[in-house]
């Protein structure tokens, strides 16, 4: 990854087998870069941002929630990703002091035909909360 002349540039990968099945496993992968932006890969699937922690804007716990569950009962896992954004307001205004908040809940259902997660529920107002 290239960053700004004289940024060092960390980029960190975890990795690890998410069981969708009794038959089927597949490689799920998160990455985040220096900047604390964070993606999950699955299958077809990349997600927006699910880390972001180095910037006026950041989720609560820095990581938004991941977990793999049969919603529907067929006996494949989906898959849920949920949290809480918060907004600190611009860069020069106090980062401690959250300025507003949102939900972001997704909700994607695993198809077992074409192996892939497909979007059931996506609430993320794209609103920004307006400050004080």
């Amino acid at each position: 990854m290239l960053g700004p002349p004289g940024d060092i540039v960390r980029e960190r990968v975890a990795q690890k087998k998410i069981a969708i099945s009794n038959n089927l496993a597949l490689d799920a992968v998160i990455e985040t870069d220096s900047h604390g932006h964070g993606h999950l890969a699955i299958a077809n699937l990349t997600t927006e941002y699910i880390a972001v922690y180095d910037s006026c804007d950041s989720f609560r716990n820095i990581l938004l929630t991941i977990k793999f569950a049969d919603f529907d009962g067929d006996g494949y896992r989906d898959l849920v990703i949920y949290g809480i954004e918060d907004f600190y307001g611009e860069k020069d205004d106090n980062h401690k002091k959250i300025r507003g908040s949102r939900p972001i809940i997704r909700i994607y259902h695993f198809n077992p035909g074409l192996r892939q997660f497909e979007p059931f529920f996506i609430y993320a107002p794209t609103d920004r909360p307006i400050y004080d």
